[in-house]
């Protein structure tokens, strides 16, 4: 029973991660579409704490959010995105996913 429930809220906060990688993959995404906000993609210094909801919570929030740009990435015009979400499971172990986007200069 106790893996049962386990197994579920890893699926959870897998779940979870997930979509607030890609939340965080289509604001930028957005952000791209004009010229100004394409030049104005940056990494992050320091990281989001969130709830699952997505609010950010530095005194409770469960995942960490950071991300990369990289200007003309792979190639001239193009930049890369990495989004990264962490969390720590029950055991201590930290777990996470990353997604990946490449936008064009518009």
């Amino acid at each position: 029973m106790v893996t049962t429930i386990e197994t579920n809220r890893d699926a959870r906060r897998i779940t979870s991660a997930s979509n607030l990688a890609m939340d965080k993959i289509e604001s930028m995404r957005g952000d791209s579409l004009t010229l100004s906000g394409y030049n104005n993609l940056t990494s992050s210094s320091v990281g989001e704490k969130l709830t699952e909801e997505a609010v950010v919570d530095t005194t409770n929030g469960i995942y960490t959010r950071t991300w990369d740009v990289t200007a003309n990435s792979p190639e001239f015009g193009a930049t890369e995105i990495n989004v990264n979400v962490a969390w720590d499971k029950k055991d201590g172990t930290t777990r996470s996913i990353v997604i990946n986007s490449i936008v064009v200069q518009p």
